[in-house]
């Protein structure tokens, strides 16, 4: 609906997971109900960075938000109808 949210993890940082093909997160999120294109990215960093100013920037310019500098970043998205 217009806002970036966070999914993962609760707290304030990054979380480290263990490594691995399709290891799930240890957390499940339950999407709203508002439709359109939903917009994914999935943040991999050697550090546990703060994500408040990764969720800000990703906001103000979903597409175009600089990620931080010791992070790579896979961004996917799909339609809910």
């Amino acid at each position: 609906a217009g806002r970036a949210s966070i999914y993962f993890p609760e707290g304030p940082r990054a979380a480290q997971v263990a490594g691995g093909a399709e290891v799930p997160l240890p957390l499940g999120t339950r999407l709203d109900a508002t439709t359109g294109e939903e917009r994914l990215v999935g943040l991999f960093c050697s550090s546990p960075v703060e994500l408040e100013p990764v969720r800000l920037a990703l906001q103000k310019a979903p597409d175009a938000a600089p990620l931080p500098t010791d992070c790579q970043g896979l961004r996917w998205s799909f339609v809910k109808r």
